[in-house]
């Protein structure tokens, strides 16, 4: 776990270095490098894993060979290009993982430095949300959430080609994509507490008969597979909802606290949270419902920092930053060592082959 720590450290450090001589125009140059520095470990440790995450060996590894030997592939046909364009450059699914890794790295580093407010703390929160060592394991969908973030400046822009591009190339990676669709449209509407309430204890009252509904959608889809297959089982992690709700409940406190209502970038993230929440409410039930969480709540990266900003008073932010780090870290350790979740640890690189 060390060597996750040692390169969020220094990401930090070289993105801090950036940020200090970003305003200066004749250094520029210089503030590219360091932007660039910030990016690379994390691009490094992921490029060079072996057998580090689930689906490393389980999918993805053998679906290296699987597509380039013609006898089998993945929907998306840009993940299958992606595989023989790693395939043409060297034989070996290393290649695959590595320029896996730059593309998800890329993205995301270019969202933070583009969208957020609090560049270092967006990078510490990748790392301790597990959002990081999400992306080592489930690849192709942490690939178009990638370019989800980096393209949800052209939603606040409101420049629907561009932003629709992107998502149609999210598309050829992983279907998940289609769920960022409608999140231009939602744009605008406001993060009414009232409201939001109506919906979660409505999906209560309502728990049997939209289980039904969801499933026979599902069963009609090409997704029917996972009922009734190992992956059809209750995924429902209490302790994952609970840390779920409680962020929510200090984005909302914030909202109030800070007068964010009128701020639309900031009720878009937090309406993504909740949609995020109601697809984890249904993991319970619903095969794999907590990826759809996954999709909606990558943009914590960029609002729990907009939450510390929102604290005016010095002294409250400091304990805010200690709080929020502290609980991060806690259940970070808690998924990774108790419940033995991403398979992150040891780490290995292509050296110990």
């Amino acid at each position: 776990m060390a060597v996750y720590f040692i390169i969020t450290i220094i990401s930090m450090i070289m993105a801090k270095c950036a940020i200090n001589i970003r305003h200066l125009p004749k250094l520029h140059t210089t503030y590219k490098i360091f932007c660039i520095a910030s990016f690379l470990p994390f691009f490094i440790i992921s490029a060079i894993r072996y057998n580090v995450g689930t689906d490393y060996w389980f999918i993805y590894e053998k679906y290296f060979y699987y597509i380039n030997e013609g006898t089998d592939k993945f929907t998306e046909e840009g993940f299958n290009i992606l595989n023989r364009i790693a395939y043409f450059v060297y034989a070996d699914p290393a290649v695959m993982f590595a320029i896996v890794s730059l593309i998800i790295y890329v993205f995301v580093f270019l969202a933070i430095y583009d969208q957020s407010n609090h560049i270092c703390f967006s990078i510490l929160i990748f790392f301790i949300s597990a959002i990081f060592f999400n992306s080592m394991n489930q690849i192709r969908q942490a690939i178009a959430m990638s370019i989800f973030l980096y393209a949800s400046k052209y939603i606040y822009q409101r420049r629907k080609l561009p932003y629709f591009l992107w998502i149609a190339f999210a598309l050829t990676m992983h279907t998940s994509a289609l769920f960022y669709i409608p999140v231009y449209f939602m744009y605008g509407f406001k993060a009414k507490l009232k409201y939001h309430l109506y919906a979660f204890f409505g999906c209560l009252l309502g728990f049997p008969i939209l289980k039904k509904i969801i499933i026979l959608v599902i069963s009609n889809s090409k997704y029917s597979w996972y009922l009734g297959s190992i992956f059809d089982e209750n995924n429902f992690y209490l302790l994952g909802f609970l840390f779920a709700v409680g962020t929510l409940v200090l984005c909302y406190f914030y909202y109030y606290y800070g007068h964010r209502e009128n701020d639309l970038r900031y009720n878009l993230m937090l309406n993504m949270k909740f949609i995020g929440l109601i697809a984890l409410l249904f993991s319970s039930v619903i095969p794999q419902s907590d990826r759809v969480y996954y999709c909606f709540n990558f943009v914590e990266i960029l609002i729990i920092p907009e939450v510390i900003l929102s604290e005016k008073k010095p002294t409250r932010r400091i304990v805010l930053y200690m709080i929020i780090v502290s609980v991060y870290l806690i259940k970070l350790f808690y998924d990774v060592y108790v419940n033995g979740w991403y398979y992150v640890v040891p780490y290995q690189t292509l050296f110990s082959r």
